[in-house]
């Protein structure tokens, strides 16, 4: 299974003592509309709408990828993983120590 990382960081995921390094690729992210301002208890409260994800590549056989959790919690395919838990790690890169899938 080959794992794409699509999350914008480059990330290092941790297998028992073993880690894997994934470059960051592409950032795939949501497209919003913000809509209807009200105002509750003095603040401004906008309806947010996912119009579209973008930079999510089509499903290819035995791959997986690897999103941030915004864009995981917005689609139902079943390709598609988050971290679930984190640590950071040096130069901006972020330790994967477990993922989550639907």
């Amino acid at each position: 299974m080959r794992i794409v990382n699509l999350t914008g960081q480059d990330v290092w995921l941790e297998q028992g003592t073993q880690k894997f390094f994934l470059p960051r690729g592409d950032k795939a992210v949501l497209s919003l509309s913000c809509e209807k301002q009200e105002d509750i208890a003095g603040v401004k409260v906008s309806l947010t709408k996912v119009l579209a994800t973008i930079g999510l590549p089509s499903p290819k056989p035995k791959t997986v990828y690897l999103v941030n959790s915004d864009v995981f919690y917005n689609t139902d395919r079943k390709d598609v993983v988050s971290p679930l838990e984190t640590s950071p790690a040096h130069g901006g890169a972020v330790v994967v120590k477990s993922i989550q899938k639907r």
